[in-house]
C-alpha cells in the first residue's frame, strides 16, 4: 500500500504542474489566475487521499462510503463555482436492479470435473444510485452557448475478502484519481 501511495503522489504532483504549465498562456486571465490558486499539488493530495481512504470502505455501489463520496465531490464542485446539472442538485439519480440471494430459494447446481457452479434464486431490489454533475458554461459572449459538462466516476470495488490483512479496495490509482 505505501508504495502505491508514493506512486499516486507522484503522479499528483506531475498532474498539478503539468496543469500549472499549461495554464501559463492565460496568465492574465483573472479565470486562470483563481483556479490555479485553488489547483495545487497539496490540494489534489488531500481529495485523493479522502476519496481513497478507509474511511470510506472502498467506495462499493451502494454503500454509505459511496454516499459520503459523492457529498465530499458535490461539495466541491460546488466550491469551484460548477452549475448543477442533475435532477436532484448536483446529483443525477438512476435506479439499479440489485440481487440479493435467498437461501430459501430454488438451487441449481452444475458439476464438471471437480468444478461446481451453483445459481441461486435471488431476491431484486431497486437501490437508487447517484452520479455527481456539474456544468461550467462558456463565460466569454462568444463561447455562451459552449459548455464543458463534469462528472465524477467515483466508486469502487469496497470491501471483499475474510481473514486477516487488508480488505478494503481503496480505489486510488483508478477511481479516485
Amino acid at each position: 500500500m505505501y508504495r502505491g501511495f508514493l506512486w499516486l503522489t507522484a503522479a499528483v504532483s506531475l498532474a498539478a504542474g503539468a496543469f500549472s504549465t499549461s495554464c501559463a498562456w492565460a496568465q492574465s486571465s483573472p479565470a486562470a489566475r483563481q483556479i490555479a490558486s485553488r489547483l495545487t499539488a497539496n490540494s489534489l493530495k488531500a481529495d485523493v487521499s479522502f476519496l481513497a481512504s478507509d474511511a470510506l470502505q472502498g467506495r462499493a455501489t451502494p454503500s454509505p462510503g459511496l454516499d459520503i463520496a459523492a457529498e465530499y465531490i458535490a461539495a466541491q464542485f460546488r466550491r469551484a463555482g460548477l452549475e448543477p446539472a442533475g435532477d436532484d442538485g448536483y446529483f443525477q439519480t438512476a435506479a439499479l436492479q440489485s440481487a440479493t440471494p435467498n437461501p430459501d430459494g430454488v438451487e441449481l447446481t452444475l458439476e464438471a470435473g471437480e468444478a461446481t457452479v451453483k445459481a441461486d434464486k435471488a431476491a431484486a431490489q431497486s437501490v437508487k444510485v447517484r452520479n455527481v454533475a456539474g456544468l461550467l458554461r462558456g463565460s466569454d459572449p462568444a463561447l455562451k452557448d459552449t459548455y464543458v459538462l463534469i462528472t465524477g466516476h467515483y466508486d469502487h470495488l469496497g470491501v471483499r475478502g475474510e481473514g486477516a490483512g487488508d480488505h478494503i479496495y481503496n480505489g486510488a490509482n483508478d477511481d479516485a484519481s
